[in-house]
Parts: structure tokens; C-alpha cells; sequence
């Protein structure tokens, strides 16, 4: 049977240390490998070469290979979320700002990520609430968002929603504009087309556009 393709090396960064070796298991399940010496070394060829040398230093003075599988497992469980506390956790959360081109979906999403090893407890949705609200990159939505927070029912679910709303409406009324332009454009070039090339005139009585607008 084919193996399935690399399931790409492990960075702290990128993800939580649980969440690899889930993957990782599940990898291993699609191609079939249930051998504990094979698991084994699945992992080892697949970790990538600073968490191999890692687990190199965690095992020392036992070779990696020695190891197994489980305790490979172990040792990287317990040197990763060593390194992430929930204070330096909690940072990235706060610092996590949304991206130029990262829809409002993606950036929820990005958030929830990040918020599940700061053990907020069942203050989890206020401190996202409060993240979501100040790292939105929209001025016109922060600016909302920080006006329903004064009132007792803005929660987590509501600000989603608004946020959601107000992207919508955003992005709708971009596609109307864009549509509005080309239509502008070929009725102009139409006109011109008959006219052999030559750009005809507005009427004096009839304003032009760019005056309207800065009239307006």
C-alpha cells in the first residue's frame, strides 16, 4: 500500500504538542503502521531535526531508537508544555492582532486556537470577547464593538455575530461598487465605439460625477 504523504515536521509555534502527536496517530492509522518499532520510528523520521535532537538530549545516555514509542511520546509531551506556561500563553493570545488579508472567521478561529492552553476557566469567553474586540483590524467594527461592550448582554456569541454581520455588509457592498464601476466603464466604451474613438461630451446641465462626489 502507498504511503501517505508527510505529515510535515513539529514547530511549538505552529501548534500545541498534543495536537501533533494526535495527528501523528493519526497518520500512522491511515497507513496502516501498528508496529510499536515502526511507530517508533515514524515519529523519529518525522518530528524534524530540533525536536529530534531534543528527544536525542531527553533520552541521553539511551539511544532515541532504544526508546519507545510511548516513551518517546512522554518525553516530548513533558519537555513541550514545560516550555508553555500559561503566562507566556496568555501573551500570545493578547498580542494576537487581526492579519490584513484574514477574514473574520479565520481570525475566530485563530483565537480559540491560541486560548486553549491558558486555562481561563469560565472566564474563556470574556477574555476572548475582550481579545476579539481590540485585535479586529476594521476601525468602524472596533469602534461598535467597544460600544455594545457597555451593555450587560454583550457576550462572546454577540460579538461574533456583529462582526460576522458588519463583514458582510462590507464585502456586499465592495462587490456592488466594483459591479457599478464595470458597468460604467463598458457603457463608456460603447459610447465611444460609436462615436468613432472620439470621448462625446456631458451636457453642461448635467453635473459631473466627480463634482457630486465632492459636493457630497
Amino acid at each position: 500500500m502507498a504511503v501517505c504523504t508527510s505529515i510535515g515536521h513539529y514547530s511549538p509555534e505552529q501548534e500545541t504538542i498534543e495536537n501533533y502527536l494526535t495527528r501523528l496517530e493519526s497518520w500512522l492509522a491511515v497507513n496502516d503502521i501498528e508496529d510499536a518499532g515502526k511507530k517508533r520510528d515514524s515519529l523519529l523520521a518525522e518530528v524534524g531535526p530540533k525536536p529530534f535532537a531534543t528527544l536525542t538530549d531527553l533520552s541521553f545516555p539511551t539511544p532515541v531508537r532504544q526508546k519507545t514509542f510511548a516513551e518517546l511520546q512522554e518525553l516530548l509531551t513533558a519537555h513541550y508544555k514545560t516550555g508553555n506556561t500559561t503566562l507566556s500563553e496568555r501573551l500570545k493570545l493578547h498580542r494576537r492582532q487581526q492579519g490584513p488579508q484574514e477574514t473574520i472567521a479565520d481570525y475566530i478561529v485563530a483565537l480559540k486556537q491560541l486560548a486553549i492552553n491558558c486555562n481561563f476557566g469560565e472566564t474563556l469567553e470574556e477574555r476572548l470577547r475582550e481579545t476579539f474586540a481590540f485585535g479586529v483590524s476594521n476601525p468602524k467594527l472596533r469602534k461598535r464593538l467597544l460600544e455594545e461592550s457597555q451593555k450587560e448582554n454583550f457576550s462572546w456569541t454577540s460579538a461574533k455575530n456583529i462582526a460576522l454581520a458588519m463583514e458582510t455588509v462590507d464585502r456586499d457592498t465592495a462587490n456592488v461598487r466594483q459591479a457599478s464601476e464595470a458597468r460604467t466603464n463598458l457603457s463608456v466604451n460603447r459610447i465611444r465605439g460609436n462615436s468613432g474613438s472620439q470621448t462625446v461630451p456631458l451636457p453642461e446641465f448635467i453635473p459631473r460625477i466627480d463634482t457630486m462626489f465632492q459636493v457630497w
